[in-house]
Order: structure tokens, then sequence, then C-alpha cells
């Protein structure tokens, strides 16, 4: 949001007067490379911004998860949305990094 707010600023500078851009300097670069900085800060933020919508839903989640384990207990089953069922799961397919951990210990 800054980064995009002050190329804004720099952008319109430069539309009333583009010598502003190429001959003022700050701290010995001219506002042409601020320009340049601030519109790769601004892409690269865009890049992390996410358009898809992700619904949370523990049973879809579960069935996907059940195609690769083939393992669903029968007391999971519409059970998937509670803490009892996910400490089991993760008693039994723990975090990469608590595996590592466990391993280096």
């Amino acid at each position: 949001f800054i980064a995009g707010s002050f190329a804004a600023v720099l952008v319109t500078l430069s539309l009333i007067d583009s010598d502003v851009l190429l001959y003022l300097r700050l701290w010995d670069y001219n506002l042409v490379w601020y320009i340049a900085v601030l519109s790769m800060i601004l892409a690269i933020a865009r890049s992390f911004i996410n358009e898809e919508k992700i619904i949370y839903d523990p049973e879809t989640t579960m069935r996907c998860v059940v195609e690769y384990t083939h393992y669903l207990p029968k007391h999971w089953r519409n059970r998937c949305h509670t803490f009892d069922v996910r400490d089991e799961f993760l008693v039994l397919f723990p975090y990469k990094f608590v595996m590592f951990f466990h391993e280096m210990l």
C-alpha cells in the first residue's frame, strides 16, 4: 500500500512535469530510479495476494486425504471438524517439521 501510494505520487508528478523525473535527485538517485524500485516492490507484493476464495470444509478435505491414505475410521465420519479427530489424525500423521525434530533427537 505504501509503495503503491509513493509510486502514484511520483507518476502524478511526472505527468505534470516530465523534467522532474530526470533532474530532481533524492539521496543521489533521480526519481526514475525510485519509480522503478517502488514498482518492483508493488509487483512483488501483489504476487502474494491470493485471488482464490478458500472455503474451509473439513469433510471435503478429509475425503481428499482418504484418497491417498485409505484410512478413515468410522468414528471420524461426519466429525472431521472436531478437535478429537484432528488430534487423532495428528498422532498418525504429524507435521513434517515435528517428524524432523523427532528424528534429530
